[in-house]
């Protein structure tokens, strides 16, 4: 293990890796949204809550990076940067195998929230932030579900979303509580 400190913010680019390491995790590997300066503990093996290490990190796609970081810029906007951001499923499974994920897939750790904060109430939020928003770097939000019938079943609050950068480069995005 070592110890290091990096910025609490990133962009893509070749910071982006060391930054977002901070910021999310694989594998159930939390992250805040304060903005603020962090301490990092590296590891050299992904699992369970630990951070991602640099490998990983380096290897999401720019769009990807450009999502999460909204993410985090949200929620520290809404007044939520204690809620942990972990990027789980077929992504992890994905970046371990070394292909390139078709989608997002991301758990919002809201149990240290008030009972009314919930995904889909965030979901309401995230169109108009967009708007408000530009310099994100996230140009349009199609919500494309929501909860469907099998999460219906089990009870989750989820979405599927569909974000759209500056550069017109769509990606799906599955969020759920943890």
């Amino acid at each position: 293990l070592k110890r290091i400190s990096v910025p609490g913010r990133f962009s893509a680019g070749s910071r982006r890796g060391a930054c977002l390491g901070v910021r999310v995790g694989l594998a159930g590997m939390a992250a805040s949204s304060s903005m603020t300066k962090r301490s990092l503990v590296m590891h050299s093996a992904v699992g369970h809550g630990h951070v991602m290490p640099d490998e990983y990190t380096r290897r999401i796609p720019k769009p990807d990076a450009e999502i999460l970081n909204f993410f985090l810029r949200f929620l520290a906007d809404q007044g939520l940067p204690q809620v942990a951001v972990y990027v789980n499923g077929g992504y992890v499974r994905d970046m371990l195998l070394g292909k390139e994920p078709d989608d997002l897939d991301i758990s919002l750790c809201l149990r240290d929230c008030q009972e009314e904060v919930t995904v889909a109430g965030l979901l309401q939020l995230i169109g108009s932030y967009v708007e408000k928003r530009p310099e994100f770097g996230i140009m349009e939000f199609k919500n494309a579900t929501i909860l469907s019938n099998e999460s219906k079943d089990k009870q989750l609050d989820t979405f599927k979303a569909h974000f759209t950068n500056k550069d017109g480069v769509k990606t799906g995005v599955d969020v759920m509580p943890t």
